[in-house]
């Protein structure tokens, strides 16, 4: 799981801003991923959310239970639901030979991501 360095969160109506440092989120690279706030002082910013907009500085989401926070704490891409399907594993077609892996009878190799994997890393998701 990736982990970001957080520095703030800031709320303005019905959006939160989460600020720091999002390594591959720029141009809306996290659209629909989710991640979990963590070590916040406040609790109702310590929160797992889905992502509406993201910056290489910013992961933005609909407020909850989130209040204005400056205070180091981080983001963690939680990798188990991306666009509402589970991720029970990660793989790459390029990485298997043969038949492609499958879980229950589903076959995992000709399953399109979109979009690819913001660290640019293998992916097949299992749904």
């Amino acid at each position: 799981m990736a982990s970001y360095t957080l520095t703030s969160v800031a709320v303005s109506g019905g959006t939160t801003t989460y600020n720091g440092t999002i390594t591959g989120g720029a141009a809306n690279a996290y659209v629909g991923y989710i991640f979990t706030a963590s070590l916040f002082t406040n609790a109702g910013n310590n929160v797992t959310f889905t992502v509406t907009a993201s910056t290489a500085t910013t992961l933005q989401c609909v407020t909850s239970t989130q209040v204005n926070e400056t205070d180091p704490a981080y983001a963690t891409l939680d990798g188990t639901t991306l666009y509402g399907m589970s991720l029970l594993f990660i793989t790459n077609r390029a990485s298997y030979s043969g038949n492609p892996p499958s879980v229950g009878g589903l076959v995992l190799g000709n399953i399109p991501v979109i979009p690819p994997p913001p660290s640019g890393g293998p992916m097949t998701i299992t749904f």
